[in-house]
């Protein structure tokens, strides 16, 4: 006879998702412990046997079941909180459910329809592209949505336009090869008539089209200023603009919305709501967890896999999205541990696949 330890059950097949046939101690304890994360994902409440004798596919005994639930809670997969019957999930419960038990719950065609519709017209205005597929993810999920702009050591410039706005003002347009849209309101020394546009945007476009982000430095600014002579005085704003609007482009930029749907989650208490909000402030913390890996489908940091104690209460879901051979961007999901993984998993690995494909083909149509 088998002996049932921890190591047995952490490394047995998912054969509880099976139905019928014959079920052994290790496969029904599988199917208990599912169950009870299922049910309180949807529910919130303690799952107790009786719940639990009703979901399983074969008849079993409540003490059976009991039984199951106190080899469960010593092995630290659930607990029970106060005095209740009832059992719910750990954070070490969740982490063997993701990894071993869950079936990813993928998105239906109207929503597949619904993301693809929304973003694509969003494209139309690039830069604010990421923005609206960020705020898009906050709504369906009802979480907080984080994303950041492609990053890439290498980018390059791939186009400055200009767009007059005024009699001697023009608006500063400079796409990069991430798919990076910034731009900046200039102030010109002369009219900024048709002649005079054309003649800067060409000028322009000969000095900064093709070098990368990083070559862009105040000292590249004023030796190339020097170098142009005449010309200088009327170009100079235009150099600064262009330095200003570039200056820390390659570096990703964080964009979060919907972080008032935290204030929505029961799990999080008011002081767990506040010490999430506060971190999310600290946008360079928050960019270094984004950045601890490069995993193109969605990984799952619940609670204290986050390494942070503001998040000890909170599961932070990511997923990567690419754009040409070297540009990466992170779009992700904060909420509480008690999120519907299941389907948020499958969210984000949407999301970023549209994001990747929308910014590459505007990309390519540039």
């Amino acid at each position: 006879m088998r002996v049932l330890n921890k190591a047995t059950f952490a490394c047995s097949p998912r054969l509880f998702l099976k139905r019928g046939g014959s079920v052994n101690s290790e496969d029904r304890k599988q199917r208990v412990l599912a169950l009870i994360i299922e049910q309180y994902i949807q529910t919130g409440e303690p799952t107790g046997s009786k719940k639990l004798c009703e979901g399983l596919p074969q008849a079993v005994s409540p003490a059976t079941i009991r039984n199951d639930m106190a080899w469960l809670t010593d092995m630290g997969y659930i607990n029970q909180p106060h005095t209740s019957a009832g059992r719910v999930p750990t954070q070490k419960g969740y982490r063997y459910y993701i990894d071993r038990l869950m079936q990813r719950q993928e998105l239906s065609r109207d929503e597949q329809n619904y993301i693809g519709g929304m973003l694509g017209h969003a494209s139309q205005n690039p830069e604010h592209f990421l923005e609206t597929a960020c705020a898009l993810l906050a709504d369906m999920t009802g979480l907080a949505a984080i994303s950041t702009t492609p990053s890439d050591k290498q980018a390059k410039i791939l186009r400055i336009e200009l767009m007059p706005t005024g009699i001697k003002t023009v608006l500063l347009l400079v796409m990069t090869s991430t798919g990076l849209f910034k731009s900046r309101l200039c102030r010109l020394e002369v009219e900024a008539n048709y002649e005079v546009i054309a003649i800067l945007r060409k000028l322009i476009n000969d000095y900064f089209t093709g070098r990368i982000l990083r070559e862009i430095t105040p000292a590249f600014i004023q030796t190339l200023a020097v170098s142009l002579g005449d010309m200088t005085l009327i170009v100079m704003p235009l150099l600064v603009a262009v330095h200003e609007t570039i200056r820390g482009a390659a570096d990703s930029q964080l964009l979060l919305e919907g972080q008032s749907n935290l204030l929505a989650i029961p799990e999080l208490d008011p002081i767990e709501a506040k010490a999430v909000l506060e971190f999310l402030s600290h946008r360079e913390k928050l960019l270094t967890l984004l950045s601890r890996d490069e995993k193109h489908s969605a990984a799952a940091y619940i609670g204290k896999e986050n390494g942070r104690p503001e998040l000890n209460a909170s599961s932070m879901v990511i997923s990567t999205y690419k754009l040409g051979e070297n540009g990466i961007g992170k779009i992700a999901v904060l909420g509480s541990t008690r999120m519907d993984y299941a389907k948020i998993i499958s969210h984000l690995d949407y999301f970023a696949k549209t994001i990747g494909e929308m910014l590459s083909q505007n990309f390519e149509e540039e």
